[in-house]
């Protein structure tokens, strides 16, 4: 069976519960309500499933991609402007060719779906409605039949006057493919307003099926407290248990902790890590989500608690529901019928009068009493990462309170008693904004190992190669900021890898949801110095190169640490190794760990220099934070990055033949007759260095690259190391007994260029669209971005840039003056399309 479950709606008669959430992702004991109905369709055969949505569509889009549901496939139609329950659903359906089912996204039902669809078929209906019988039916559409159960006729919400009938809509139907022809495309179209009277007045057969079972719109916040009741009592008949039966009636997530002289009856759900203390007063049906603590001798009765609160000391919450991310301070008391939004704070002794709503995040004075609802106006969802990195200004944007947030947020993506690995650059800004970072993971009972000031390699070296640790991060200054002004924060994940996108979007929805766990002082997290780091990586370094080939060749090597954070660790080992060295920049300047493009082009420009006056095999320049490496060769020329990228793979493959390199597919095309002539295999990957670096550690892969300076050898560790890639660079010219200015005279000219075209944030999409539909005739398979077929053997590739208002070109061609031409060309073209659509009518949206 296919399905359609309408989820678009605002709920704004839950308001204030979705000011921050969809309504269909209001949480309903352990699951918001439209998983609740989605597993159900799922558990009755439903195979593929349409979500039409609106209102704060990427929320529910999160859910599902972060919790899919086993063998269930799940799509999207996301309305541009409102179309009508049946509008939308014609949009998201329109290539289906059999009966589905369509379901409202904020109900919650028992009802058999395969039995209301088997219905459907027997009849031969065009539509078959889902009935239920209610004594009370003015806030629903009755549904009028005749003695066969065939619909003549339809009342919307009747009057008690009106009351023909108790059979009411459920919002539930089975409908033919051929319906939807008389679904309008230009204007909103409803089923009970607009597609049912239509069809009836077309002699259209539309068939009544009385359903057994349990239904409730969660429509309001009445409904709401009744369908969570219901669920509680048993009077649904979901196929999902509620948690575990700590007690009869006493349902309890993982690591909830209840004081021995705790008093609790239920029906009650204890959501997980919940913490009931002594004295405490639980009287069901009432729910308490994740993460909340509930002091002694509180009181909460038949109400509703939402995730990470805090009821204070002899607080009441008394027929209520508290929103997620709540205080409730000592000796407070709610009352029946109150709805208190997210974040808010009820200082002490404050008391709610029956029946009041506080908006989100309202702050009320110690010893109030509030008698009328206090409105807060909506908050807009934000973007916390981009170009894999948290950026901002320091002290503007990435303030130390902004900082202890994001330090709670990352605990809070993590297992209590996880440990963090933290690092940062030497600048005074970057070690602010550490410690502030630092301050705020132990409230969400995490540990910290501070590591200092070390090169990344070493920070990746460090999280990858201990178990306990769970995540990494580092603090540096902004490296493309020409001004350095601003601050990067960038998270690892367990493996030391960059931060992939599934634990990105757990850690952003935590940090604008204010989803922060907070633990008890028992909990909280620990901060120590890690120990032996340097040692570790240094030993682990040396069993991974061929001291004994290095030693052949009695090399020079000019080295420019950039004054940045691989000295150290960088002496260390060529001291070891034996290879004489003539340092440049080698002290750390703790003031502006940071270099302008003009500064890195004077610094390469001496190195080459001093690299042909001292007669050395090569100059490396080693990045300030110790993750790119730029090479001179023996002659002082410069390689640009695909040179150098080049040179490796063509270094590496002489020494290991047949082997497995990793690069994305936009890279230049000599790369591909290098790795031809030793008959190598390329594993391709996208270009960000999350999937380089993953897929490096897949498996017997030799090195890794990226035109970016980035080296990865997986053997050591599957991270950009410009410390083995240098050592690694002098043990396979030992090998190959050649000069680099002699390999790269018979290397192939490189003609490859990068640029970017300026493009509104807001418009990247809708241009990326005009060009794929353009150019889909020429496209080229690729793993991200469009690439385009120009030419015989040329090519060009764009994608949105992850740090910049603007698509990213990449071009490859056999000249330069080719490659220049194309790269205007496509400039000027993609100039053309955002003109067309700054100067475009906005849509109409009637």
């Amino acid at each position: 069976m296919k399905a359609v479950a309408v989820a678009g709606g605002e709920g704004t008669r839950l308001l204030p519960l979705t000011l921050q959430r969809a309504k269909p992702m209001v949480p309903l004991i352990n699951r918001p309500v439209l998983v609740h109905m989605v597993r159900q369709l799922s558990r009755h055969g439903v195979t593929e499933l349409q979500l039409t949505l609106r209102y704060m569509a990427s929320l529910i889009q999160d859910y599902f991609q972060t919790n899919p549901i086993d063998n269930l496939k799940i799509g999207y139609y996301i309305e541009d402007f409102p179309r009508g329950t049946a509008g939308s659903l014609k949009q998201a359906v329109r290539h289906w060719q059999d009966p589905f089912l369509v379901v409202s996204g904020d109900g919650l039902t028992d009802m058999n779906f395969r039995a209301l669809y088997d219905k459907h078929i027997e009849t031969g209906a065009d539509v078959t409605i889902a009935l239920q019988p209610m004594d009370e039916t003015r806030e629903y559409g009755v549904v009028l039949t005749d003695r066969n159960n065939w619909v003549y006729d339809f009342v919307e919400k009747p009057r008690p006057s009106e009351q023909q009938s108790n059979r009411v809509n459920t919002g539930m139907y089975v409908l033919n493919p051929n319906v939807l022809d008389l679904i309008p495309d230009d204007r909103e179209f409803d089923f009970s307003h607009d597609l049912f009277p239509t069809l009836l007045q077309q002699n259209r057969p539309i068939y009544g099926h009385v359903m057994e079972g349990y239904w409730c719109d969660v429509g309001n916040t009445d409904a709401y407290m009744r369908a969570t009741k219901d669920l509680l009592n048993g009077d649904v008949n979901l196929f999902d248990t509620l948690g575990t039966e700590h007690a009869p009636g006493i349902w309890v997530g993982r690591d909830v902790s209840i004081h021995p002289v705790a008093q609790l009856t239920g029906p009650l759900f204890l959501g997980a890590e919940v913490q009931v203390h002594a004295q405490a007063i639980l009287r069901g049906p009432s729910v308490i989500r994740p993460n909340t603590i509930v002091d002694s001798h509180a009181l909460v009765e038949e109400s509703v608690i939402w995730r990470n609160s805090y009821l204070g000391p002899g607080s009441r919450v008394q027929g209520a529901i508290i929103g997620r991310q709540c205080s409730v301070r000592a000796h407070s008391h709610v009352s029946e019928g109150c709805v208190v939004g997210d974040g808010c704070i009820l200082e002490e002794g404050t008391i709610l009068m029956p029946h009041v709503k506080l908006w989100p995040y309202k702050r009320i004075a110690r010893a109030s009493t509030i008698r009328e609802n206090i409105v807060w106006g909506r908050q807009g969802r934000q973007e916390l990462f981009r170009g894999f990195t948290i950026s901002g200004q320091t002290n503007l944007d990435l303030t130390p309170e902004t900082a202890a947030k994001i330090g709670v947020a990352l605990g809070s993506s993590l297992p209590k008693n996880a440990n963090v690995a933290v690092n940062s650059d030497t600048h005074m800004a970057s070690g602010m904004i550490k410690r502030a970072i630092i301050s705020g993971l132990p409230g969400a009972g995490v540990n910290t190992l501070d590591l200092g000031s070390v090169a990344m390699p070493v920070l990746r070296h460090f999280v990858r190669g201990n178990s306990s640790v769970q995540a990494g991060l580092h603090v540096r200054v902004n490296p493309d900021d020409p001004h350095p002004q601003s601050l990067n924060v960038q998270i690892l994940e367990a493996d030391g890898s960059n931060l992939g996108k599934g634990m990105e979007q757990r850690i952003q929805s935590i940090f604008f949801q204010e989803d922060l766990r907070r633990v008890g002082m028992e909990d909280i997290g620990t901060i120590r110095d890690a120990h032996n780091y340097v040692e570790a990586y240094v030993e682990d370094f040396l069993t991974k190169v061929f001291a004994d080939q290095l030693h052949t060749v009695p090399f020079k090597l000019v080295v420019d640490y950039s004054n940045g954070m691989a000295a150290d660790v960088m002496s260390i080992l060529l001291e070891h190794l034996q290879i004489e060295v003539i340092p440049l920049n080698s002290l750390r300047r703790e003031d502006t760990p940071h270099m302008d493009q003009g500064r890195i082009q004077q610094r390469l420009g001496e190195l080459a220099a001093i690299v042909k006056a001292v007669n050395a095999h090569a100059g490396v320049m080693l990045g300030v934070t110790g993750e790119v490496v730029r090479v001179a060769d023996d002659q002082g020329m410069v390689l640009t990055p695909y040179q150098a990228d080049a040179l490796f793979l063509d270094l590496a493959l002489f020494n290991h033949p047949h082997s497995r390199v990793v690069y994305p597919d936009n890279m230049p095309a000599p790369y591909t007759a290098i790795v031809r002539a030793y008959e190598a295999e390329v594993v391709p990957c996208k270009s960000d260095m999350h999937n380089l670096m993953t897929a490096a550690a897949a498996g017997n892969v030799l090195v890794a690259l990226n035109g970016r300076g980035h080296f990865i050898f997986p053997f050591f560790h599957p991270a950009p190391d410009p410390m083995m890639a240098s050592v690694k660079l002098l043990e396979y010219l030992a090998i190959r007994r050649k000069p680099i200015s002699h390999i790269m005279a018979a290397m192939p000219t490189i003609q490859h260029r990068r640029a970017l075209a300026p493009v509104p944030w807001t418009q990247r999409g809708r241009v990326m669209n005009r060009l794929n539909e353009q150019y889909q005739a020429k496209r080229m398979d690729t793993l991200e971005g469009l690439k385009i077929r120009t030419g015989p053997d040329e090519w060009v590739q764009l994608q949105p840039s992850a740090m910049h208002p603007a698509l990213e070109i990449a071009l490859d061609a056999p000249t330069q003056s080719r490659t220049l031409t194309l790269q205007t060309r496509f400039q000027e073209e993609i100039r053309h399309l955002v003109d067309q659509e700054e100067t475009a009518p906005p849509a109409d949206p009637a």
